[in-house]
């Protein structure tokens, strides 16, 4: 399972992908309820591939846009927050997070 989940991270990050690509792995992603095992491996190993800022805004931006439980989105932000990982990238995920943060506070409160 760890292995999987890697090698998606890895590879959904290694190029930069379109809008339409990235809205449907997010609206895809975020439509069944997951294990916080896999929510955890997927924000370890996104986090771990260094990536451009253009990649993680629409990550990001595409991800909040669509609707879901407040329970995945909670568990996703208290998943990636407890892995430690670079201070670069946590930067740029931190600052396309706040270009968002008026849909991050709606869905987390």
């Amino acid at each position: 399972m760890k292995c999987v989940v890697r090698e998606i991270g890895r590879c959904f990050l290694s190029a930069p992908p379109t809008h339409f690509v990235v809205r449907e792995i997010g609206r895809c992603f975020l439509s069944v309820p997951h294990p916080q095992f896999v929510v955890f491996e997927i924000g370890r190993c996104m986090l771990s591939v260094p990536h451009p800022e253009f990649v993680v805004s629409e990550i990001v931006r595409c991800i909040l846009s669509v609707p879901h439980p407040q329970f995945v989105v909670r568990e996703i932000a208290r998943c990636i927050l407890s892995v430690p990982h670079l201070q670069f990238v946590v930067r740029k995920t931190g600052r396309c997070i706040l270009s968002v943060r008026t849909h991050i506070l709606w869905y987390v409160r």
